[in-house]
Protein backbone atom coordinates (compact mmCIF):
# COMPACT_ATOMS: atom_id res chain seq x y z
CA UNK A 1 0.00 0.00 0.00
CA UNK A 2 1.06 3.38 -1.18
CA UNK A 3 2.08 5.81 1.84
CA UNK A 4 0.63 9.60 0.95
CA UNK A 5 2.56 12.47 2.16
CA UNK A 6 1.80 15.98 2.27
CA UNK A 7 4.71 17.96 0.53
CA UNK A 8 5.68 21.94 0.81
CA UNK A 9 7.77 24.00 -0.95
CA UNK A 10 9.26 26.10 1.30
CA UNK A 11 12.31 28.83 0.37
CA UNK A 12 14.49 30.89 2.40
CA UNK A 13 13.23 34.65 2.46
CA UNK A 14 11.52 35.23 -1.10
CA UNK A 15 13.17 33.01 -3.01
CA UNK A 16 9.54 31.27 -4.13
CA UNK A 17 9.68 34.36 -6.62
CA UNK A 18 12.34 32.54 -8.30
CA UNK A 19 9.93 29.52 -9.29
CA UNK A 20 8.88 29.37 -12.84
CA UNK A 21 5.57 30.00 -14.08
CA UNK A 22 5.68 26.10 -15.39
CA UNK A 23 7.03 24.78 -11.50
CA UNK A 24 4.07 27.05 -9.72
CA UNK A 25 1.60 25.15 -11.80
CA UNK A 26 2.85 21.66 -11.42
CA UNK A 27 2.63 22.59 -7.73
CA UNK A 28 -0.52 23.56 -8.17
CA UNK A 29 -1.81 20.94 -9.79
CA UNK A 30 -0.14 18.38 -7.52
CA UNK A 31 -1.70 19.71 -4.73
CA UNK A 32 1.74 21.21 -3.22
CA UNK A 33 1.80 24.34 -1.60
CA UNK A 34 4.93 27.03 -1.97
CA UNK A 35 5.70 29.21 0.67
CA UNK A 36 8.32 31.29 1.86
CA UNK A 37 9.68 32.76 5.35
CA UNK A 38 10.07 36.41 4.22
CA UNK A 39 9.53 37.99 6.95
CA UNK A 40 12.11 36.48 8.67
CA UNK A 41 14.67 38.29 6.64
CA UNK A 42 12.72 41.46 6.30
CA UNK A 43 11.86 42.58 9.42
CA UNK A 44 15.45 41.65 10.90
CA UNK A 45 16.83 43.76 8.23
CA UNK A 46 14.43 46.89 8.62
CA UNK A 47 15.12 46.73 12.22
CA UNK A 48 18.67 47.01 11.96
CA UNK A 49 18.07 50.19 9.17
CA UNK A 50 15.73 51.71 11.89
CA UNK A 51 18.45 51.16 14.42
CA UNK A 52 21.59 52.33 11.92
CA UNK A 53 19.42 55.47 11.17
CA UNK A 54 18.64 56.42 15.01
CA UNK A 55 22.36 56.43 15.96
CA UNK A 56 23.75 57.68 13.13
CA UNK A 57 21.16 60.69 12.79
CA UNK A 58 22.84 61.10 15.92
CA UNK A 59 26.71 61.42 14.46
CA UNK A 60 27.32 58.32 16.50
CA UNK A 61 30.10 56.48 14.25
CA UNK A 62 32.28 60.11 13.68
CA UNK A 63 31.63 61.08 17.75
CA UNK A 64 32.83 57.62 18.58
CA UNK A 65 36.02 58.05 16.30
CA UNK A 66 36.34 61.75 17.44
CA UNK A 67 36.06 60.53 21.06
CA UNK A 68 38.61 58.08 20.41
CA UNK A 69 41.61 60.48 19.12
CA UNK A 70 41.32 63.38 21.45
CA UNK A 71 40.13 61.41 24.85
CA UNK A 72 39.25 64.54 26.24
CA UNK A 73 35.46 66.12 26.67
CA UNK A 74 33.83 67.06 23.49
CA UNK A 75 30.96 69.41 23.59
CA UNK A 76 28.12 67.96 21.35
CA UNK A 77 26.16 71.04 21.50
CA UNK A 78 29.23 72.77 19.60
CA UNK A 79 30.23 69.73 17.39
CA UNK A 80 27.13 68.16 16.50
CA UNK A 81 25.12 71.11 16.96
CA UNK A 82 22.58 69.45 14.32
CA UNK A 83 22.53 65.59 15.83
CA UNK A 84 19.13 64.34 16.50
CA UNK A 85 16.05 62.78 14.65
CA UNK A 86 13.82 66.09 14.35
CA UNK A 87 13.91 67.82 10.75
CA UNK A 88 16.11 64.93 9.14
CA UNK A 89 15.16 63.21 6.18
CA UNK A 90 15.27 60.27 5.09
CA UNK A 91 15.63 58.65 1.39
CA UNK A 92 14.61 54.77 0.82
CA UNK A 93 15.40 53.63 -2.32
CA UNK A 94 13.47 51.20 -4.01
CA UNK A 95 10.60 51.65 -1.71
CA UNK A 96 8.74 48.62 -3.14
CA UNK A 97 10.71 45.93 -1.57
CA UNK A 98 9.74 44.46 1.36
CA UNK A 99 12.19 45.31 3.70
CA UNK A 100 12.07 49.02 2.77
CA UNK A 101 8.17 48.83 3.47
CA UNK A 102 8.94 47.71 6.92
CA UNK A 103 11.73 50.01 7.34
CA UNK A 104 9.23 52.84 6.09
CA UNK A 105 6.71 51.39 8.86
CA UNK A 106 9.44 51.29 11.64
CA UNK A 107 10.03 55.14 10.73
CA UNK A 108 6.76 56.28 11.61
CA UNK A 109 7.18 57.09 15.78
CA UNK A 110 9.98 59.47 14.72
CA UNK A 111 10.74 62.37 13.70
CA UNK A 112 12.16 61.58 10.65
CA UNK A 113 10.65 62.96 6.80
CA UNK A 114 10.67 60.44 4.58
CA UNK A 115 11.36 60.63 0.36
CA UNK A 116 10.61 57.62 -1.45
CA UNK A 117 11.48 56.24 -4.99
CA UNK A 118 10.97 52.99 -6.57
CA UNK A 119 9.93 52.56 -10.76
CA UNK A 120 6.32 51.52 -9.58
CA UNK A 121 5.97 53.42 -6.45
CA UNK A 122 2.52 55.41 -6.48
CA UNK A 123 1.59 58.32 -4.37
CA UNK A 124 -0.91 56.43 -3.02
CA UNK A 125 0.90 54.00 -1.70
CA UNK A 126 4.14 56.22 -0.28
CA UNK A 127 1.79 57.93 2.08
CA UNK A 128 0.29 54.68 3.18
CA UNK A 129 3.74 54.17 4.56
CA UNK A 130 4.02 58.20 5.66
CA UNK A 131 6.49 58.88 2.97
CA UNK A 132 6.37 60.90 -0.15
CA UNK A 133 6.94 60.12 -3.65
CA UNK A 134 9.99 61.77 -5.41
CA UNK A 135 12.06 61.30 -8.20
CA UNK A 136 15.43 59.36 -7.42
CA UNK A 137 18.05 62.16 -7.77
CA UNK A 138 15.76 63.81 -4.94
CA UNK A 139 16.10 61.46 -2.67
CA UNK A 140 20.02 61.50 -3.21
CA UNK A 141 20.02 65.71 -2.97
CA UNK A 142 17.39 66.04 -0.18
CA UNK A 143 18.10 63.01 2.15
CA UNK A 144 20.35 63.39 4.89
CA UNK A 145 20.41 59.34 5.12
CA UNK A 146 19.69 57.63 2.01
CA UNK A 147 18.78 53.81 2.50
CA UNK A 148 19.35 50.96 -0.33
CA UNK A 149 17.12 48.56 -0.79
CA UNK A 150 17.27 47.40 -4.40
CA UNK A 151 17.92 43.94 -5.10
CA UNK A 152 21.11 42.52 -6.65
CA UNK A 153 20.39 41.44 -10.21
CA UNK A 154 22.18 42.44 -13.66
CA UNK A 155 19.82 45.33 -14.78
CA UNK A 156 20.43 47.21 -11.47
CA UNK A 157 24.26 46.78 -11.66
CA UNK A 158 25.91 50.23 -10.66
CA UNK A 159 22.76 51.71 -10.64
CA UNK A 160 24.11 53.71 -7.74
CA UNK A 161 26.92 55.68 -9.34
CA UNK A 162 29.46 58.96 -9.56
CA UNK A 163 26.20 61.03 -10.31
CA UNK A 164 23.83 60.44 -7.52
CA UNK A 165 26.36 60.09 -5.00
CA UNK A 166 27.51 63.27 -6.03
CA UNK A 167 24.17 64.99 -5.46
CA UNK A 168 24.30 63.99 -1.64
CA UNK A 169 24.81 66.52 0.75
CA UNK A 170 27.88 67.00 2.47
CA UNK A 171 28.03 64.94 5.83
CA UNK A 172 24.84 62.62 4.55
CA UNK A 173 24.74 59.45 5.20
CA UNK A 174 24.31 55.99 2.71
CA UNK A 175 23.38 52.88 4.13
CA UNK A 176 23.45 50.03 1.78
CA UNK A 177 21.62 46.87 3.33
CA UNK A 178 20.85 45.41 -0.18
CA UNK A 179 23.92 44.02 -2.16
CA UNK A 180 26.95 45.70 -2.87
CA UNK A 181 26.57 45.47 -7.04
CA UNK A 182 24.18 47.82 -6.78
CA UNK A 183 26.48 50.76 -5.92
CA UNK A 184 29.62 51.58 -8.45
CA UNK A 185 32.76 50.71 -5.89
CA UNK A 186 35.01 53.09 -7.09
CA UNK A 187 32.57 56.41 -7.16
CA UNK A 188 31.61 55.39 -3.39
CA UNK A 189 35.03 54.91 -2.43
CA UNK A 190 36.27 57.90 -3.87
CA UNK A 191 33.75 59.80 -2.07
CA UNK A 192 33.96 57.98 1.26
CA UNK A 193 38.53 58.49 1.04
CA UNK A 194 37.76 62.34 0.67
CA UNK A 195 35.51 62.31 3.71
CA UNK A 196 32.78 64.04 2.15
CA UNK A 197 29.93 61.48 2.94
CA UNK A 198 29.68 58.87 5.46
CA UNK A 199 28.17 55.02 4.97
CA UNK A 200 27.50 52.00 6.94
CA UNK A 201 27.84 48.88 4.51
CA UNK A 202 26.06 45.65 5.50
CA UNK A 203 27.37 44.12 2.71
CA UNK A 204 30.24 41.82 1.28
CA UNK A 205 33.04 44.04 -0.09
CA UNK A 206 36.23 43.31 -1.69
CA UNK A 207 39.37 42.02 -0.03
CA UNK A 208 41.55 44.21 -0.71
CA UNK A 209 39.81 48.18 0.00
CA UNK A 210 40.89 51.72 1.47
CA UNK A 211 37.30 51.45 3.52
CA UNK A 212 38.43 49.27 6.02
CA UNK A 213 40.06 52.40 7.60
CA UNK A 214 38.31 55.01 6.29
CA UNK A 215 36.76 57.06 9.13
CA UNK A 216 33.93 57.49 7.49
CA UNK A 217 32.85 54.40 6.73
CA UNK A 218 31.18 51.47 8.60
CA UNK A 219 31.53 47.72 7.51
CA UNK A 220 29.73 45.35 8.51
CA UNK A 221 29.39 41.55 7.37
CA UNK A 222 26.70 40.60 5.43
CA UNK A 223 23.82 39.85 8.36
CA UNK A 224 22.81 36.87 8.35
CA UNK A 225 18.90 37.25 8.97
CA UNK A 226 18.14 33.58 9.44
CA UNK A 227 19.61 33.97 13.43
CA UNK A 228 16.63 35.96 14.05
CA UNK A 229 13.08 33.41 13.12
CA UNK A 230 10.92 34.81 16.07
CA UNK A 231 9.32 37.89 13.88
CA UNK A 232 8.31 35.46 11.15
CA UNK A 233 7.28 32.53 13.74
CA UNK A 234 5.05 35.29 15.01
CA UNK A 235 3.85 36.66 11.57
CA UNK A 236 3.14 32.85 10.65
CA UNK A 237 0.70 32.29 13.95
CA UNK A 238 -1.06 35.68 13.34
CA UNK A 239 -1.85 35.10 9.88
Amino acid sequence: MSEKFNVIIAAQGVAYKGLTEDARKIAKERGILATNVQAANSIPVAEYCLGVALLESKDYTLSQHQYGEQRAYINREVNYADAGTYGKTIGVVTATAQIARDFMEMLKPFDFNVIAWSRHLTDEEAAQYGAKKVDLDTVFRESDIVSIHTPGIPQTANMIGEHELGLMKDGALLLNSARGIVIDHKALEKELVSGRICAVLDTVWPGKSDLYHATQCTLIPLLDPAVSVAPALKAAKEA
